[in-house]
């Protein structure tokens, strides 16, 4: 493929290490399935990876938009913490899930106790993917090595 813009260029310089590419909307952006459609469509034509969507906007918790975004084997992330009902579980594309861990109570400062990894660990077990992603995002105390350690060894 010919690529053109930055971001893909960058990222295709992964070659096969880019496994999946992750989209973090702003909390304003509202489901809406014409301008997403348009969206995942030029994405999915610019790289050749799993993607994964971060929705902000309860909206993007509706069965429409799930079913919406499983259509188009996108997955939707299940983060932590949520920005709504439901918007700590995974969504979208069967295929894969990701979690997003970003720290709780204090975003990107909060290291998970045991407890909250244990339930994370159940969380991954019960899915139905065949690929898990959970990528820890609480990296200002340094906390996100050691809870992908403890997470990793609870998995085992």
């Amino acid at each position: 493929r010919e690529v053109h813009d930055p971001f893909c260029l960058e990222a295709a310089g992964l070659g096969s290490k880019l496994e999946v590419v992750l989209v973090q909307l702003p909390p304003r952006v509202e489901f809406e399935s014409r301008a997403a459609g348009k969206f995942f469509s030029e994405l999915r034509a610019r790289v050749d990876a799993l993607i994964a969507c971060e929705p902000r906007h309860s909206r993007w918790g509706s069965g429409r938009a799930n079913e919406f975004l499983a259509r188009r084997e996108v997955a939707r992330v299940a983060a932590d913490p949520c920005a709504w009902a439901g918007g700590d579980v995974p969504g979208g594309s069967d295929a894969f899930t990701y979690f997003r861990q970003h720290g709780s109570p204090r975003m990107y400062y909060s290291g998970y106790d045991e407890g909250a990894l244990r339930h994370l660990c159940s969380q991954l077990k019960k899915t139905h993917a065949s690929r898990n992603w959970c990528i820890f995002d609480n990296t200002v105390l340094g906390h996100a090595y050691a809870n992908a350690r403890t997470l990793a060894a609870l998995l085992v």
